[in-house]
């Protein structure tokens, strides 16, 4: 898992940055959550799906609640399907949904 940190959201695009100052651009959306991400929050995410080299890239994310029916089911906190939010110094266990 790696540690972006949230620097922009313009709609749906995430500028993030890791702790070495490199840069990405994603397009993530998060259903079931309260609270949406915002600028300064946190979010961990296997490193994969950064890589366009990677099967299962595609640059444009969804994800939400571990129970939801979307996505694969018993998703473990460090599978590549998954995603902490941090927020208010609380974390949020998503996983990816896919359709």
């Amino acid at each position: 898992m790696i540690q972006l940190k949230i620097l922009n959201i313009d709609n749906h695009t995430f500028d993030l940055i890791d702790k070495n100052k490199n840069k990405y651009k994603l397009n993530l959306e998060f259903y079931g959550i309260l609270d949406d991400p915002s600028a300064n929050d946190y979010i961990f995410l296997c490193e994969k799906l950064l890589d366009k080299n990677f099967e299962g890239y595609c640059g444009s994310y969804s994800f939400g609640p571990l129970d939801e029916k979307y996505g694969k089911e018993n998703v473990l906190p460090n599978d590549e399907d998954s995603l902490v939010l941090i927020k208010n110094n609380k974390k949020i266990f998503l996983k990816r949904f896919y359709g």
